[in-house]
């Protein structure tokens, strides 16, 4: 069964680079835009940091309001932190990432604003999830659909402002999808794996990263949910968003 989610797990990048393919665009050229490295380090740090502080609040907020409880008993030493972040990078961010920020988000937003493209990008990539909440085994087996869904598109307008913040690269996200999937084993809500998704701490995972979500928006409009002084797309990406936009017109 892991073979098999494994696997399925990188459809999106798999998607993505095929509809990259058969329109004719540069497959190098795509990657390499979407990868690109050079990215202003607080990117990167927020990344990393906002899913884990994020956690750590709910954790807290659970104990405090409902007399929970927060166990590491479960989860892997804080010593095998950075080889655990590694390989949900492998098989979480780099697997996604690319479809959902790398492809879909800059071609919903050739014709849609910010906050539209990411509540299509959440519902979409919100939807591709849900087989795996009734996945016997699996760690979101179980997870209430009516949390984990509004959960899901709070995260894709977090993530759209990681992207156009980069103007296109998907590194940032991969590192918040990363840090996101790996906190919420560190930091366990209610002493059983998968708590954080259940109705209470999942309640308060979604109200904490929806205030976020609001934030942004409030801070950075709707529009482009990204500093006014940076483009949202840059390079060929622009072009192959004025392409798309050609496209919608013809």
């Amino acid at each position: 069964m892991f073979i098999l989610t494994t696997i399925g797990g990188f459809g999106p990048f798999i998607s993505g680079a095929l509809l990259i393919k058969t329109s004719g665009q540069s497959l190098r050229t795509w990657l390499s835009d979407i990868f690109r490295i050079r990215v202003a380090a607080r990117y990167y740090l927020a990344a990393l940091l906002i899913p884990i502080i994020v956690i750590v609040l709910a954790g807290a907020a659970h104990v405090w309001l409902f007399d929970g409880t927060v166990t590491l008993s479960t989860i892997p030493s804080v010593v095998v932190f950075p080889f655990y972040i590694g390989i949900v990078l492998l098989f979480n961010g780099i697997a996604e990432e690319p479809g959902w920020r790398g492809f879909l988000l800059p071609h919903l937003q050739a014709t849609q604003s910010a906050l539209t493209a990411s509540l299509l990008v959440g519902i979409v990539w919100g939807v591709w999830h849900l087989p795996l909440l009734i996945l016997p085994g699996h760690s979101l087996t179980g997870v209430n659909p009516w949390i984990y869904l509004p959960g899901v598109i709070a995260l894709s307008i977090i993530l759209t402002w990681l992207t156009n913040a980069v103007k296109g690269s998907i590194l940032p996200a991969i590192f918040f999808h990363a840090s996101y999937n790996v906190s919420t084993s560190y930091y366990l809500v209610g002493g059983s794996e998968g708590a954080t998704m259940s109705l209470t701490g999942g309640s308060l995972l979604l109200a904490i990263f929806g205030t976020v979500a609001l934030v942004l928006l409030i801070h950075y409009g709707p529009a482009q949910l990204a500093p006014v002084s940076q483009s949202i797309i840059d390079g060929s990406i622009a072009d192959r968003t004025e392409h798309e936009r050609e496209r919608f017109q013809k």
